[in-house]
């Protein structure tokens, strides 16, 4: 078999693979890109590695068998140009695809590190990190020369490479491919879907991918978001039913989508309340109601393995199951460190001081990631890992809250999950479509001014809501602040933060002060609603 340079046109048909291949079909080990701080757009490309051939790793284009990365995407290869490290040598590293295996050996200047250890010669398995000095890392994976081009995936909302599609799901793998086809199905699904996996593999970011894929066939389909478990039980039938003439989740959701994570966690009279709603054609009964009401929300579930029995007698009713396998494919892990990494430094100083440059390029270091990448790890184990290497004892950005935590008779968010979700709603202020998936809509201060005929209603109630809460702040700084920066943004961040005559640093100290301060108006606006009347 010769080597040919990858094509870098689009597919011609959608049903065949790129032609003009003579690797289509093929299933061959890769090197992808993981880490590089000085060229980090790279980051994701792979260099496919047929067996038995030698490859030359290196800076500029002289060598004849030079390696060659480039982008994988479903019917597409969008080979990129030479590497122009000037860390990296002509001829850097030698690599030959043998035996299942990977034998690199270093031709060039710098430490190289195989799976942890500093050698001149090794071998590379599947997920495996090479490391060449503190400039470059690689991860050893498995790939198919073409990704098949989805069918039911729409073509409109198919993420930039690497980039966090409409669910914040991320991966370019054909495991990550095949799930963005497996919630496509799910999302054209009247009866209820479910999403079974271990916490931090992917079944949330799924679910809210379904909802987008939803919204992108029909803009008014709304969602209603019960995280089964945020509520103290005696509250939690009332919640899910309503109660007394307060409309509660299932009836809310009707003709949309009835989200309900962390479903291992319902009580049993939730459960047999839904499974009641679920075999009485969208009929249930509010609680302390004598008249039935009907609502044909879809169903959809995200829960761990092994749930108690009650919750598997649920399940039993829904006849489409999505398992969300508990290992990340080893390339897919490291796109998603960079895209939790981009996530912490929007909400911590300290991580944009680590990893950012002065335009606010995030810059991961090598020695980060490979850390970080070096055992399998879930999205949370990847997110702590991250925030450790920053040093600081301070709990996570979105982990942990203020105040009361104590749960309020019919509030929909404990504090902590209330702070977070009011952090993301700045963050999606801008963006209807996210918005319109925001916790914050089940809030009593939203519901108050409900019921709404059309979902698009609820979403502008919250828009006034959290504009003229700021304006309730005791500092006109702190309202001008967060008007700049979320609800009337004329640039970005970094460029807010020059109008302003701020270091981006300072701005982002300053700008989290004022957003925990905003957080604080508008619970305390959340307790008045719901506070009983004497």
């Amino acid at each position: 078999m010769t080597r040919e340079a990858p094509l870098t046109t689009d597919a011609t048909t959608e049903e065949g693979p790129v032609s003009g291949n003579r690797w289509e079909g093929e299933s061959h080990l890769a090197l992808m890109v993981a880490a590089c701080p000085d060229e980090p757009g790279r980051v994701g490309e792979v260099a496919l590695l047929p067996e038995g051939q030698l490859f030359i790793l290196g800076r500029g284009s002289e060598a004849s068998n030079r390696m060659t990365f480039g982008r994988l995407r479903p019917g597409l290869w969008e080979a990129s140009g030479p590497w122009t490290l000037r860390q990296m040598s002509r001829r850097q590293l030698a690599v030959r695809a043998e035996s299942g295996s990977l034998r690199i050996e270093q031709l060039g200047r710098g430490e190289l590190r195989v799976a942890g250890q500093a050698l001149s010669v090794g071998r590379a398995r599947v997920g495996d990190l090479i490391a060449i000095d503190r400039h470059l890392l690689l991860i050893c994976v498995e790939r198919e020369s073409t990704i098949a081009i989805p069918k039911l995936f729409p073509r409109a909302l198919i993420p930039g490479f690497g980039a966090p599609d409409a669910g914040s799901f991320v991966g370019e793998s054909p495991t990550a491919w095949a799930l963005r086809e497996s919630a496509a199905l799910a999302a054209g699904q009247v009866n209820p879907v479910a999403f079974i996996g271990a916490p931090g593999f992917g079944k949330r970011v799924l679910a809210q991918l379904v909802q987008a894929l939803r919204q992108h066939e029909a803009a008014e389909s709304p969602l209603v978001c019960w995280p089964a478990g945020a509520l103290a039980a005696e509250h939690a039938l009332s919640s899910l039913l309503g109660d007394r003439g307060s409309p509660g989740a299932v009836g809310e959701a009707s003709g949309g989508t009835l989200w309900i994570s962390h479903a291992e966690n319902l009580t049993p009279a939730c459960a047999s309340a839904l499974v009641a709603w679920l075999s009485s054609a969208g009929s249930f009964t509010p609680n302390g109601a004598r008249q039935a009401e009907c609502s044909n929300a879809r169903l959809l579930l995200t829960l761990t393995p092994d749930p108690p029995p009650h919750v598997r007698d649920l399940l039993e009713r829904v006849p489409v199951t999505v398992t969300v396998d508990a290992e990340i494919d080893p390339g897919d892990r490291a796109l998603v460190m960079h895209h939790l990494a981009r996530a912490l430094v929007a909400e911590s100083e300290a991580a944009v001081e680590a990893w950012c440059d002065a335009n606010g390029q995030l810059r991961l270091p090598v020695g980060l990631c490979e850390s970080a990448l070096s055992t399998p790890r879930s999205a949370h184990q990847l997110r702590r890992a991250l925030w450790s290497s920053l040093g600081g004892a301070a709990p996570m950005p979105t982990e942990g809250g203020r105040g009361p935590t104590r749960q309020l008779p019919g509030t929909w968010l404990a504090r902590d999950h209330f702070d977070e979700a009011v952090r993301d709603a700045l963050r999606s202020f801008m963006d209807l479509h996210r918005l319109s998936a925001s916790p914050l809509l089940g809030s009593r201060v939203v519901r108050s001014r409900g019921p709404f005929a059309d979902p698009a209603l609820a979403v502008r109630v919250l828009r006034e809501h959290l504009a003229s809460t700021a304006k309730l702040l005791p500092d006109p700084r702190d309202t001008e602040l967060l008007q700049v920066s979320y609800f009337a943004p004329k640039a970005k961040q970094i460029a807010v933060a020059a109008e302003l005559g701020l270091a981006y640093s300072t701005y982002r100290r300053q700008l989290k002060q004022v957003v925990e301060r905003f957080c604080e108006q508008l619970w305390l606006s959340e307790v008045d609603a719901v506070r009983p009347e004497c």
